[in-house]
């Protein structure tokens, strides 16, 4: 019983905790990408959401700076989904509403609206928890409960996207954490409205990231038992469960038919590799993997076992639902997430690992030295988080496992300096502004939270399905573009230079490009040079990519050149009509600094071929970064060329800054 008392005192902690949090946040600056590599395209669809309220980007877009690109019905190209705008919509008003109270200057990325986003994140993510906490109490005493919950919290890639910017991944947990419960709490008695909830649940969780639909397998599993029972009542249930997830679903389906012109249109299908899953490296690998990043997560796996032995087909349908769903995500040919933090993808699969931890936490006799283990793994979890904090790893790249265990120890050298960096650190200064009005909302949703203790009924169900269907008719009623407003925006040039595109062939194309540098480190040379291939085919204007220097020991025809006091040439490969040099950063690169001029000489010193570039090299670098350029020279293999000669230049072409002839041996 929630009493008057308990609720002040309640009230109060949340108050203490909004405050503390809203100086504890990342500093808000939206345009320099504090808020993850996607907020700008999201950001252009919550302007459009709450301005215009329609999805026509146009507008929206050049406000963030982003190129439009024009699909085949003359909507302005977004792949991301529309369940995070929608999740995020009532913060962005909020921020607005804060900017225009202030008489600020009140941008699409302004300081009042980063900071709103932030703690809307922040409240996604704590109300998670409070669901997984009530899914654990029910598998061990409260208060191992609340360690397992903590574990895979602290433990987990969660407390990275919970804490820093506002991401799909926190509304992702929460929804997914909601259906596991109501999924769990109704094994013995399910009615029709329960179905619906979880179909309902399971379709706004797919709407705010794809790949949470595959969990949807929980439920159905389920009506999958009743046909081997024989109740007649699987084929309602199922239609109940349907309609539910379709309802879910909806506004994305509908998204989805707008801008491409079908319903299951998304071109992140063609990301999906069905028969090359990234098995088992999503789970084991140094790149992001699941386990590596969050051994805690592998302790909760075991938790499988005990689970088991209490509760056989939970265990067999939480063990089926997080396969699928690790498979599934294993099939995106980038399976580690881009430059992220852990295995992101999986991040919403916490609720199906939280329960077998308690469970283990529940029974094991042993309990001091589990709490141990769970210890030096978050331990282990936080080194890593703190290495890329602090820019000691670049999270975009493969890095060997030896190379992270040297991060741990230079982590733990410089621990002290790394707390105050980023523990410490003053924060945004208008803090106080948001602090009690989002203490009177996060109330409020703990109050909700509270009251989860029961089952929810048919009301919360209705509204759980009303609210997408609007949403979706809305998008369908509202205004779509004209030929005229394509043709003005073709006449200015604000268009790309991909008209009537279904996809953004730079986000495959960079796929490609990422997994073979990571196939490259690790030694597979062929599989690299396949997959920089297939990118170059998709997108022929880059020729260079760039990794991590632990890739140095398989450059074909390594050699040592000081070429500048900031550049060193490593190695060297030549294929006909091209020649790829591989360069090591000592300094960052972020703009072109310089051209590269390739001569090709025979025996008598005759040039056979030549590259005279006119601009200077496009590529960029961090420090360590050996970045891979390949040039077209033009050289044919019956000219049989003797010598390569390499010429390095300013950006400007003015200065030789050094030369080097080698002998050549192409392909």
């Amino acid at each position: 019983m929630l009493t008057k008392t308990s609720l002040m005192k309640a009230c109060g902690l949340v108050l203490l905790l909004a405050v503390m949090l809203t100086f504890l946040l990342e500093p808000v600056d939206l345009q320099q990408g504090q808020h993850g590599p996607d907020g700008l395209n999201y950001l252009s669809q919550l302007h459009s959401l709450l301005f215009d309220q329609d999805l026509l980007l146009y507008n929206d877009d050049a406000l963030v700076a982003k190129r439009t690109i024009v699909t085949s019905t003359g909507y302005a190209l977004e792949l991301h989904n529309i369940g995070t705008a929608l999740a995020f919509l009532p913060f962005y008003a909020l921020g607005t509403l804060t900017c225009r109270l202030g008489s600020a200057v009140c941008e699409i990325a302004s300081q009042p609206i980063g900071a709103w986003l932030s703690l809307g994140n922040w409240m996604y993510g704590l109300l998670a928890l409070a669901v997984l906490f009530r899914l654990a109490e029910r598998y061990a005493p409260r208060r191992w409960a609340a360690v397992a919950v903590a574990g895979v919290a602290l433990g987990s890639p969660l407390l990275y996207y919970w804490t820093r910017f506002f991401n799909p991944h926190m509304p992702s947990l929460l929804l997914v954490a909601l259906m596991v419960l109501i999924w769990e709490r109704t094994q013995d008695a399910r009615s029709w409205h329960h179905w619906m909830l979880m179909g309902a649940l399971g379709g706004l969780a797919a709407t705010v990231a794809s790949y949470n639909g595959i969990l949807l397998l929980l439920p159905a599993a389920d009506l999958v038992q009743s046909i081997r029972r024989r109740r007649l009542a699987v084929v309602g249930d199922g239609l109940v469960l349907a309609v539910g997830a379709l309802a879910g679903l909806a506004p994305q389906l509908i998204t989805w038919k707008l801008m491409f012109g079908s319903f299951l249109g998304t071109p992140y299908n063609q990301q999906l590799m069905w028969l090359e899953p990234g098995l088992p490296d999503i789970l084991l690998s140094s790149y992001h993997g699941l386990y590596f990043y969050a051994p805690a997560l592998a302790i909760a796996t075991v938790g499988l076992v005990p689970l088991y032995q209490r509760d056989r087909a939970l265990a067999l349908k939480a063990l089926l639902a997080f396969g699928a769903y690790v498979y599934v995500s294993s099939c995106n040919i980038a399976w580690w997430g881009g430059a992220s933090f852990g295995a992101r993808y999986l991040l919403a699969g916490l609720p199906l690992l939280v329960i077998p931890l308690a469970s283990l936490l529940g029974r094991v006799r042993r309990r001091a030295m589990l709490c141990a283990a769970l210890a030096i793994s978050v331990a282990w979890s936080h080194g890593l988080l703190l290495a890329d904090f602090s820019r000691l790893v670049d999270p975009g790249q493969y890095i060997p496992p030896r190379w992270q265990f040297g991060l741990q120890l230079d982590v733990l050298h410089r621990l002290p300096e790394l707390v105050r960096q980023h523990l410490l650190a003053p924060r945004f200064s208008a803090a106080p502004i948001y602090a009690a009005p989002f203490s009177l909302l996060l109330s409020g949703a703990l109050a909700v939270a509270v009251r989860l203790r029961g089952l929810p009924g048919w009301r919360t169900a209705a509204v759980a399905i009303a609210l997408p269907l609007a949403v979706a008719i809305g998008f369908v009623l509202s205004d779509g573009p004209t030929q005229q407003e394509i043709d003005r925006l073709a006449a200015t040039g604000a268009l790309a230079g991909y008209p009537q595109s279904n996809f953004d062939v730079y986000d495959l194309s960079e796929g490609y490009r990422q997994r073979g540098a990571y196939r490259f480190v690790r030694g597979d040379l062929k599989g690299a040079r396949s997959d920089w291939d297939t990118a170059r085919e998709l997108l022929p204007s880059r020729d260079w990519t760039r990794f991590h220097q632990a890739g140095r020991q398989h450059v074909p025809q390594p050699l040592e050149w000081q070429a500048d006091a900031n550049l060193t040439l490593v190695g060297w490969e030549a294929q006909e009509a091209t020649v790829t040099l591989y360069w090591l950063a000592g300094e960052p690169v972020f703009g072109p600094r310089y051209r590269t001029e390739l001569r090709l000489l025979d025996a008598a010193g005759r040039e056979v071929a030549a590259l005279l570039p006119g601009q200077p090299d496009p590529w960029r670098a961090l420090p360590g970064d050996i970045v891979r350029i390949r040039y077209n020279v033009g050289w044919r293999a019956e000219d049989r060329p003797q010598t390569l000669v390499i010429v390095l230049y300013g950006a400007d072409g003015a200065q030789e800054k050094g030369r080097l002839e080698t002998e050549f041996g192409g392909q």
